[in-house]
């Protein structure tokens, strides 16, 4: 018989946790455009986008995915879209310093506080049948 190993036993921890509120059977299509001061952002080769939705009233994590177009949907735990109700949503956008450099140190290209969960400077209500748009990001460089 093997034992397993108090990592595993974290790590298999870890796992548990995050699949609370993840259930395919209530989850909602989330996807919309990331806008930056009203216009759709296209990040370049070199720029990280991170969008994060954290319920409010609940245990829900989901991971936003941008593509070239800036349009991004949303999976939680791997399946796609999140169970209904309200979010806090994170926005981080950074590029490395030095371009031919990607380990350089990253700056950021908007403000600290859309990434700063405690801030919750963009809440979103997820709900079925949402109208077109109802989930667009739109953050300001200032």
């Amino acid at each position: 018989m093997h034992r397993l190993s108090r990592p595993l036993l974290h790590g298999i921890g870890t796992i548990a946790i995050a699949c609370c509120g993840c259930s395919v059977d209530n989850h909602v299509p989330v996807s919309g455009r990331l806008l930056i001061d009203g216009t759709p952002f296209k990040p370049e080769a070199d720029t990280n986008v991170a969008i994060n939705f954290y319920a409010t009233g609940g245990s829900s994590y989901g991971v936003g995915t941008v593509s070239e177009t800036g349009e991004y949907t949303v999976t939680c735990n791997g399946k796609p879209g999140l169970p209904p109700g309200e979010y806090i949503v994170t926005v981080t956008i950074t590029k490395p310093t030095n371009p031919k450099d990607p380990y350089s140190e990253p700056v950021t290209l908007i403000p600290q506080h859309y990434s700063d969960k405690s801030q919750g400077k963009i809440k979103i209500q997820v709900q079925p049948n949402a109208a077109p748009g109802s989930y667009d990001l739109n953050v300001t460089r200032k």
